[in-house]
Protein backbone atom coordinates (compact mmCIF):
# COMPACT_ATOMS: atom_id res chain seq x y z
CA UNK A 1 0.00 0.00 0.00
CA UNK A 2 1.57 3.25 -1.18
CA UNK A 3 -0.59 5.75 0.71
CA UNK A 4 -3.76 6.30 2.73
CA UNK A 5 -6.77 8.61 2.65
CA UNK A 6 -8.32 8.42 6.09
CA UNK A 7 -10.85 9.88 8.50
CA UNK A 8 -8.63 10.50 11.52
CA UNK A 9 -9.36 10.19 15.22
CA UNK A 10 -7.43 11.86 18.01
CA UNK A 11 -6.87 8.46 19.64
CA UNK A 12 -4.53 7.50 16.79
CA UNK A 13 -2.41 10.65 16.94
CA UNK A 14 0.82 8.74 17.70
CA UNK A 15 0.26 6.54 14.63
CA UNK A 16 -0.17 9.59 12.37
CA UNK A 17 2.98 11.16 13.81
CA UNK A 18 4.88 7.96 12.98
CA UNK A 19 3.60 8.24 9.40
CA UNK A 20 4.92 11.80 9.29
CA UNK A 21 8.36 10.74 10.52
CA UNK A 22 8.50 7.99 7.91
CA UNK A 23 7.31 10.44 5.22
CA UNK A 24 4.56 8.00 4.34
CA UNK A 25 1.91 9.60 2.06
CA UNK A 26 -1.45 10.19 3.74
CA UNK A 27 -4.31 12.67 3.50
CA UNK A 28 -6.92 13.52 6.12
CA UNK A 29 -10.59 13.71 5.20
CA UNK A 30 -13.26 15.60 7.16
CA UNK A 31 -11.15 16.62 10.16
CA UNK A 32 -7.77 17.70 11.48
CA UNK A 33 -5.64 16.37 14.32
CA UNK A 34 -3.61 18.96 16.29
CA UNK A 35 0.10 18.24 16.05
CA UNK A 36 -0.20 16.28 12.80
CA UNK A 37 0.82 18.15 9.65
CA UNK A 38 -0.55 16.63 6.46
CA UNK A 39 -2.74 17.50 3.50
CA UNK A 40 -6.42 17.62 4.43
CA UNK A 41 -9.79 18.06 2.76
CA UNK A 42 -12.70 19.39 4.81
CA UNK A 43 -16.08 21.00 4.49
CA UNK A 44 -16.30 24.64 5.49
CA UNK A 45 -18.14 23.59 8.64
CA UNK A 46 -18.43 27.09 10.04
CA UNK A 47 -20.24 28.23 6.91
CA UNK A 48 -22.46 25.13 6.94
CA UNK A 49 -23.89 25.99 10.35
CA UNK A 50 -24.23 29.64 9.42
CA UNK A 51 -26.23 28.78 6.31
CA UNK A 52 -28.65 26.77 8.43
CA UNK A 53 -29.13 29.42 11.12
CA UNK A 54 -29.47 32.16 8.52
CA UNK A 55 -32.20 30.14 6.80
CA UNK A 56 -34.09 29.72 10.05
CA UNK A 57 -33.88 33.45 10.70
CA UNK A 58 -34.93 34.32 7.15
CA UNK A 59 -38.03 32.19 7.69
CA UNK A 60 -38.96 33.97 10.91
CA UNK A 61 -37.47 31.70 13.58
CA UNK A 62 -35.63 33.26 16.53
CA UNK A 63 -35.57 30.52 19.17
CA UNK A 64 -33.01 28.24 17.55
CA UNK A 65 -31.43 25.28 19.32
CA UNK A 66 -28.48 23.16 18.25
CA UNK A 67 -28.19 19.41 18.75
CA UNK A 68 -24.68 17.96 18.64
CA UNK A 69 -22.80 14.77 19.45
CA UNK A 70 -20.41 14.91 22.43
CA UNK A 71 -17.85 17.72 22.31
CA UNK A 72 -15.31 16.30 24.78
CA UNK A 73 -13.39 14.79 21.86
CA UNK A 74 -12.11 17.74 19.77
CA UNK A 75 -13.52 16.57 16.42
CA UNK A 76 -13.10 19.36 13.89
CA UNK A 77 -16.57 19.41 12.26
CA UNK A 78 -18.41 19.44 15.58
CA UNK A 79 -16.41 22.30 17.05
CA UNK A 80 -16.47 24.39 13.87
CA UNK A 81 -20.20 23.91 13.39
CA UNK A 82 -20.90 24.99 16.97
CA UNK A 83 -18.81 28.12 16.34
CA UNK A 84 -20.72 28.79 13.12
CA UNK A 85 -24.04 28.43 14.96
CA UNK A 86 -22.94 30.85 17.67
CA UNK A 87 -21.51 33.38 15.21
CA UNK A 88 -24.67 33.35 13.11
CA UNK A 89 -26.84 33.99 16.15
CA UNK A 90 -24.65 36.96 17.00
CA UNK A 91 -24.72 38.23 13.42
CA UNK A 92 -28.51 38.07 13.46
CA UNK A 93 -28.69 39.86 16.84
CA UNK A 94 -30.11 36.82 18.64
CA UNK A 95 -29.02 36.36 22.23
CA UNK A 96 -27.77 32.78 22.71
CA UNK A 97 -29.71 30.69 25.20
CA UNK A 98 -27.30 28.22 26.84
CA UNK A 99 -30.21 25.84 27.42
CA UNK A 100 -30.62 25.58 23.65
CA UNK A 101 -27.11 24.18 23.07
CA UNK A 102 -27.27 20.41 23.53
CA UNK A 103 -24.43 17.94 23.09
CA UNK A 104 -24.95 14.38 24.16
CA UNK A 105 -23.96 10.77 23.69
CA UNK A 106 -26.29 9.09 21.21
CA UNK A 107 -27.93 6.90 23.81
CA UNK A 108 -28.97 10.02 25.75
CA UNK A 109 -30.03 12.23 22.84
CA UNK A 110 -33.72 11.37 23.18
CA UNK A 111 -33.69 12.30 26.86
CA UNK A 112 -31.98 15.62 26.08
CA UNK A 113 -34.46 16.45 23.31
CA UNK A 114 -37.33 15.78 25.70
CA UNK A 115 -35.85 18.14 28.30
CA UNK A 116 -35.23 20.76 25.63
CA UNK A 117 -38.78 20.74 24.32
CA UNK A 118 -40.28 20.75 27.82
CA UNK A 119 -38.53 23.98 28.77
CA UNK A 120 -40.88 26.81 29.82
CA UNK A 121 -39.69 28.67 26.71
CA UNK A 122 -38.79 25.88 24.26
CA UNK A 123 -37.05 26.40 20.91
CA UNK A 124 -39.10 26.63 17.75
CA UNK A 125 -36.29 25.32 15.52
CA UNK A 126 -33.44 22.81 15.91
CA UNK A 127 -30.24 22.49 13.91
CA UNK A 128 -28.94 18.89 13.94
CA UNK A 129 -25.17 19.01 13.49
CA UNK A 130 -24.82 15.63 11.81
CA UNK A 131 -26.81 12.68 10.50
CA UNK A 132 -26.55 10.60 13.66
CA UNK A 133 -28.22 13.15 15.92
CA UNK A 134 -30.69 13.99 13.15
CA UNK A 135 -31.88 10.36 13.13
CA UNK A 136 -32.52 10.58 16.86
CA UNK A 137 -34.38 13.86 16.50
CA UNK A 138 -36.60 12.56 13.70
CA UNK A 139 -37.41 9.43 15.68
CA UNK A 140 -38.39 11.53 18.69
CA UNK A 141 -40.68 13.88 16.77
CA UNK A 142 -42.30 10.87 15.11
CA UNK A 143 -42.87 9.08 18.42
CA UNK A 144 -44.27 12.23 20.03
CA UNK A 145 -46.32 13.17 16.96
CA UNK A 146 -44.70 16.60 16.78
CA UNK A 147 -45.63 18.35 13.56
CA UNK A 148 -42.73 19.58 11.43
CA UNK A 149 -42.43 22.47 10.77
CA UNK A 150 -45.69 23.66 12.35
CA UNK A 151 -44.51 22.86 15.88
CA UNK A 152 -40.79 22.46 15.30
CA UNK A 153 -38.64 23.44 12.32
CA UNK A 154 -35.62 21.25 11.54
CA UNK A 155 -32.44 21.54 9.46
CA UNK A 156 -29.73 18.88 9.32
CA UNK A 157 -26.13 19.12 8.18
CA UNK A 158 -24.79 16.42 5.79
CA UNK A 159 -27.87 15.82 3.57
CA UNK A 160 -29.07 12.34 4.51
CA UNK A 161 -30.00 10.13 1.57
CA UNK A 162 -33.70 10.09 2.47
CA UNK A 163 -33.99 13.87 2.97
CA UNK A 164 -36.12 14.43 -0.13
CA UNK A 165 -38.27 11.35 0.58
CA UNK A 166 -39.07 12.10 4.22
CA UNK A 167 -42.41 13.73 5.01
CA UNK A 168 -42.09 16.64 5.24
CA UNK A 169 -38.95 16.75 3.12
CA UNK A 170 -35.88 17.85 5.07
CA UNK A 171 -33.94 21.04 4.56
CA UNK A 172 -30.28 20.06 4.76
CA UNK A 173 -26.81 21.46 4.28
CA UNK A 174 -24.90 19.25 1.85
CA UNK A 175 -21.21 18.79 1.28
CA UNK A 176 -19.76 18.06 -2.18
CA UNK A 177 -18.57 14.58 -1.23
CA UNK A 178 -17.48 13.54 -4.73
CA UNK A 179 -15.39 16.67 -5.28
CA UNK A 180 -13.86 16.35 -1.83
CA UNK A 181 -12.90 12.74 -2.45
CA UNK A 182 -11.42 13.64 -5.83
CA UNK A 183 -9.32 16.40 -4.27
CA UNK A 184 -8.06 14.05 -1.56
CA UNK A 185 -6.92 11.59 -4.23
CA UNK A 186 -5.16 14.38 -6.15
CA UNK A 187 -3.31 15.45 -3.02
CA UNK A 188 -2.22 11.89 -2.34
CA UNK A 189 -0.86 11.51 -5.88
CA UNK A 190 1.00 14.81 -5.47
CA UNK A 191 2.70 13.34 -2.42
CA UNK A 192 3.68 10.29 -4.49
CA UNK A 193 5.21 12.54 -7.14
CA UNK A 194 6.83 15.24 -5.04
CA UNK A 195 7.32 13.72 -1.59
CA UNK A 196 7.24 15.87 1.53
CA UNK A 197 6.25 19.46 0.80
CA UNK A 198 4.28 22.25 2.42
CA UNK A 199 0.98 20.73 3.51
CA UNK A 200 -2.32 22.15 2.31
CA UNK A 201 -5.78 22.26 3.86
CA UNK A 202 -8.67 22.58 1.42
CA UNK A 203 -12.15 23.57 2.58
CA UNK A 204 -15.12 23.07 0.30
CA UNK A 205 -18.19 25.30 0.34
CA UNK A 206 -21.43 23.72 1.57
CA UNK A 207 -24.80 24.10 -0.15
CA UNK A 208 -28.12 24.50 1.61
CA UNK A 209 -30.92 22.51 0.01
CA UNK A 210 -34.20 24.12 0.99
CA UNK A 211 -37.13 21.78 1.41
CA UNK A 212 -40.20 21.71 3.67
CA UNK A 213 -38.94 21.13 7.21
CA UNK A 214 -38.20 24.80 7.86
CA UNK A 215 -41.01 26.48 5.95
CA UNK A 216 -41.53 30.15 6.71
CA UNK A 217 -43.02 30.62 10.16
CA UNK A 218 -46.74 31.26 9.91
CA UNK A 219 -46.79 29.80 6.41
CA UNK A 220 -46.01 26.17 7.24
CA UNK A 221 -47.20 23.31 5.10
Amino acid sequence: MDGIILFPTSKNKAFYQDLMKDEYPFVFMDRLVPGVETDAVLLNNHQAAQLAVDQFVANGYQKIAVLAPPLFDPITPRLERIEGYQDSLEKNHIRPNPLYAINSALEKVEEQIKKLLLLPDPPEAILALNDRVLYQLLQYVKDQQIQVPQQLAIIGIDDVTFASLYTPSLTTVAQPAFDMGKKAAELLFEQFDHGASKKQVYRFAPEIIIRESCERKGNEI
